[in-house]
């Protein structure tokens, strides 16, 4: 699903985010299959990639999101000019899963990320590919309001081919878990999350898969 944001008569898309344009809702009817809301703008669609969407939450004071994205942006995955993360291709839905700067730190101490994310081995240039593709759930986008949960792909594929998983936990709003292949559990940090990209949610953790 392409998601939009509602908040207090404020409503928008991921296009209008990208234009910095909110639209007001001035009214609203109840319908016999639901309530049709009145607003004064057209919703639009996003123009820019993913990529250009972790930017610019890794580019915010503080973000908790850098050096997630420090790691994407430098990986062979990124295309810099466009934005674009190999492996995610247009009209696809996606779910990103960044772990939070303390997260990255852990996984360069327990050994699943290189210390620089720029490493020059071919051995860590393909840890950092892999690690990436593993929080990125494809074909499917999750938010944290307790309607979908069940098992779902990454990107990233085994050798052989076979695909990896991750298992959401979502049965109520606001408490969404992950659980990766070695049965690990991490929470998504909703005052973070649910952020709007291209046919896409990028979503904060507390941990990392």
């Amino acid at each position: 699903n392409e998601y939009i944001k509602y908040d207090n008569n404020k409503i928008y898309s991921t296009g209008n985010q990208e234009a910095g344009v909110q639209l007001n809702v001035s009214g609203q009817r109840a319908t016999s299959n639901g309530t049709v809301y009145l607003v004064d703008g057209l919703l639009s669609e996003p123009s820019l990639s993913v990529g250009k969407s972790l930017e610019a939450l890794a580019a915010q004071p503080n973000s908790p999101y850098k050096k997630f994205v420090d790691y994407v942006t430098h990986s062979n995955l990124y295309t810099a000019a466009t934005g674009d993360i190999l492996g995610i291709t247009a009209g696809s839905f996606y779910t990103v899963l960044a772990p939070t700067n303390t997260a990255i730190d852990d996984a360069i101490t327990q050994g699943y990320l290189p210390a620089s994310p720029t490493p020059s081995d071919v051995v860590g240039k393909n840890q950092v590919a892999n690690f990436i593709r593993y929080h990125i759930i494809q074909k499917e986008t999750i938010a944290t309001d307790g309607l979908k949960e069940g098992g779902y792909v990454t990107l990233l594929q085994k050798d052989n081919g076979d695909p990896t998983t991750v298992a959401v936990t979502n049965h109520s709003p606001n408490s969404m878990q992950v659980r990766d292949m070695e049965a690990n559990t991490v929470s998504v940090i909703t005052a973070s999350s649910n952020n709007l990209a291209n046919r896409t949610l990028i979503h904060l953790l507390d941990g990392f898969l």
